[in-house]
C-alpha cells in the first residue's frame, strides 16, 4: 500500500489556479516499479512523490464524522455512569432487584430496567421521579454532583423481611359493574398510590389497587362498598387456578377492545361452568359465566385480571373545626 503523509498548504498559496485556502494538499510517497535498462534482472522499485488535492468539504466530512463518534462514546459513558448511580440508589433504598423497585412504585418495568442497564438515557423529569422515591438528589443521578446515598438498608445477599416497610401500590382504575370505559393506551400522568406491605403469600406477584364504584358487592363478606380501595395481586402471577369463593376483578371488553368494564365478583363453580357472581342487594346485577349464555349475560370477552387480597376505606377527619 502507498504510504501517505498529509500536510496543509499555507493560506496564501494557489495550486493550479485554485485558492488553496479551500483545499488541503496531501503529499503521497508512492512506490512504483520502474524498469532500469542499465541493470540485469527484474525491475527495481523507485520512489516518486506526488501531491493529491482534497476538497475542503471532504475534510470537513471527516472531521464531522470524528465528532459524531466522539459524542456517541461520551453519551454511552454518561448513560453507563447514570445507570450505575441508579442501581446504587435502588440498592441503598432496600430493593433487591430492578423488577421489585419498578413494581413497588408502579413504573414501567421494561423502561426502568433499560435505565438501570444503561441502554436508555435518563431525562431530568424521570430522574426527579426516581430520586424522589429513592431519597437521593436528581442532580446526583444525572451528573454525580452532590451527596451520594447513605449505607444500604440491606446488603445484596440479604432479602428485606416482608412486612417491615410498606410499599407504594398504584391505583390503576375503577371497578363498576355494567360500566364500560374507554381504554387509554398511554397515560403519562403519575398514578395515585395506596401503601401496604408486600403480600406475604405472593411476594413476587405485582400488586395493584382499584377504587370501587357501585353496589354490586355490598352484601359480600366483608362488604365492598362504594369508595373502598381494593388491594390486589395480578391473578396470572399467582399461578393459582380459579377456586370457589375467590373474590376477583373481572375484565370484559367490547368494541374490539376499545372499551372495557372492570367489576368485582365472587367465583362460583358449578360443574363445568364457572360463574362470577355479584353479591348485591341490587337485583339488576347479573352473574358473568365463562360459557355463552344469552339468557344471563350479553357476550363479551372476559378474563380474571386480579385477586382481591384486602379492602380498605378512607376515614373522615371529622366535621367543622371550632
Amino acid at each position: 500500500m502507498p504510504s501517505v503523509l498529509a500536510h496543509a498548504t499555507s493560506a496564501g498559496q494557489y495550486v493550479t489556479g485554485i485558492d488553496a485556502r479551500r483545499l488541503m494538499s496531501v503529499a503521497c510517497s508512492v512506490d512504483f516499479p520502474i524498469a532500469r535498462p542499465t541493470r540485469a534482472g527484474p525491475p527495481q522499485r523507485a520512489k516518486i512523490s506526488e501531491t493529491v488535492i482534497m476538497g475542503w468539504h471532504d475534510t470537513k466530512r471527516i472531521a464531522t464524522s470524528q465528532d459524531e463518534t466522539y459524542r456517541m462514546v461520551c453519551d454511552a459513558d454518561r448513560m453507563n455512569e447514570q445507570a450505575e448511580r441508579l442501581k446504587l440508589a435502588r440498592e441503598r433504598a432496600g430493593f433487591i432487584d430492578a423488577t421489585s423497585a419498578a413494581r413497588a412504585f408502579g413504573w414501567n418495568e421494561v423502561t426502568y430496567r433499560a435505565h438501570e442497564k444503561g441502554t436508555r438515557g435518563l431525562k431530568l423529569p424521570v430522574a426527579q421521579r426516581y430520586a424522589e422515591r429513592f431519597k437521593v438528589s436528581a442532580a446526583w443521578l444525572m451528573t454525580g454532583d452532590g451527596e451520594a446515598p447513605g449505607p444500604p438498608l440491606a446488603s445484596a445477599s440479604e432479602v428485606r423481611p416482608i412486612g417491615v416497610k410498606p410499599i407504594a401500590i398504584p391505583i390503576i382504575g375503577k371497578t363498576e359493574a355494567g360500566t364500560f370505559r374507554e381504554v387509554v393506551e398511554y397515560d403519562d400522568d403519575e398514578p395515585e398510590y395506596v401503601f401496604d406491605e408486600p403480600d406475604p403469600e405472593f411476594p413476587r406477584a405485582r400488586q395493584i389497587a382499584f377504587v370501587v364504584e357501585g353496589d354490586s358487592m355490598n352484601e359480600a363478606v366483608p362488604p365492598i362498598l362504594p369508595g373502598a380501595r381494593l388491594i390486589c395481586v395480578d391473578f396470572e402471577e399467582t399461578g393459582l387456578p380459579l377456586i370457589e369463593g375467590m373474590i376477583v376483578v373481572v375484565e370484559r371488553t367490547q368494541d374490539a377492545g376499545q372499551t372495557r368494564e372492570w367489576s368485582v365478583k365472587q367465583v362460583e363453580i358449578d360443574g363445568e361452568v364457572t360463574l362470577f357472581q355479584p353479591r348485591s342487594s341490587n337485583k339488576r346485577h347479573k352473574p358473568i359465566v365463562m360459557k355463552d349464555d344469552p339468557d344471563m349475560e350479553p357476550r363479551h370477552e372476559a378474563r380474571v385480571i386480579a385477586l382481591v387480597r384486602s379492602v380498605s376505606y378512607s376515614v373522615s377527619t371529622g366535621g367543622r373545626r371550632r
